[in-house]
């Protein structure tokens, strides 16, 4: 990997980080926001439940982009270790030989 790759992905992960804190500070806010309307709605059935739930997936698979380096595009190398793995399991000889 050249350094201009190696920049290029530092600058992904860091994109992505600064989206999912962005994402998690807004899903705090709505949530918030959605239990002072059922505070000042008159409580009863917790209904705010089903908005953070909700929400909730948007925020996991963005935490999942940012902070999982293998979540990112499929690339040559990634198919390539892959195909060394299954080599492995199955106790097949590898190409380099």
């Amino acid at each position: 990997m050249t350094d201009d790759d190696l920049r290029s992905e530092a600058r992904r992960r860091l994109e992505a980080r600064r989206t999912f804190y962005a994402a998690l500070g807004s899903w705090v806010l709505i949530s918030l926001f959605m239990v002072v309307i059922w505070l000042v709605g008159g409580r009863g059935y917790f209904w705010p439940a089903w908005v953070f739930l909700a929400t909730a997936f948007a925020v996991v698979a963005t935490g999942a982009r940012a902070f999982f380096p293998g979540a990112g595009p499929v690339t040559d190398a990634n198919v390539d270790a892959e195909i060394e793995r299954m080599r492995r399991r199955k106790g097949g000889s590898s190409p380099t030989a």
